[in-house]
């Protein structure tokens, strides 16, 4: 069985009102790790056709990022783009909530409320983390995984100090046995 191949990781589906606040600085700093992002902002130009741009671009990314917020709910855009994403075979969405209640997401669509989000009270580099360990999340990628984790970066460093004085100890025993 072959797997596809696809050109981005994931595809920002966000309203175009939020782009400012929240949605640059989520593709940034995903990018910063290695992260491909279809974004509508790089991609759409004029005269180009939106609904095959962003169609395009569905198609060719291996995730979604589904950015909910106040304005995503108000659009016809990020309905069209959710309604592609979410019920794509072997495909993942992952909700973002940005200064947004669960009450608030409850009555737009009382389904998405049942689904695990990340929300950016936590702050975006902890968003970024979480986003990064799913869309890298396979075997192949354990290295990122542990690379992005905060908990991985402490155990990464007991490691070394653990093998530093087991060394040591080492030494120290195979220096007394010898003398």
């Amino acid at each position: 069985m072959t797997l596809r191949k696809y050109e981005y990781d994931v595809f920002i589906s966000h309203a175009v009102e939020d782009k400012i606040d929240i949605a640059n600085e989520l593709v940034r700093k995903l990018e910063d790790f290695g992260i491909k992002v279809w974004y509508s902002s790089r991609k759409l130009r004029v005269g180009s056709g939106a609904d095959e741009t962003i169609k395009e671009g569905l198609d060719r990314s291996r995730y979604g990022i589904a950015l909910f917020t106040h304005n995503y709910f108000q659009k016809d855009w990020p309905e069209k783009e959710l309604h592609t994403l979410w019920p794509k075979p072997g495909y993942r969405v992952f909700p973002v909530w940005h200064k947004i209640t669960e009450e608030e997401v409850s009555k737009y669509d009382p389904a998405l409320v049942d689904h695990y989000n990340i929300d950016t009270k936590q702050g975006v580099d902890r968003v970024v983390e979480k986003l990064v360990y799913c869309i890298k999340g396979d075997d192949e990628n354990a290295a990122m995984r542990e690379a992005v984790s905060p908990v991985g970066k402490i155990r990464n460093k007991l490691y070394v100090r653990f093998g530093i004085v087991f060394l040591l100890a080492m030494v120290l025993i195979s220096a007394w046995y010898f003398l």
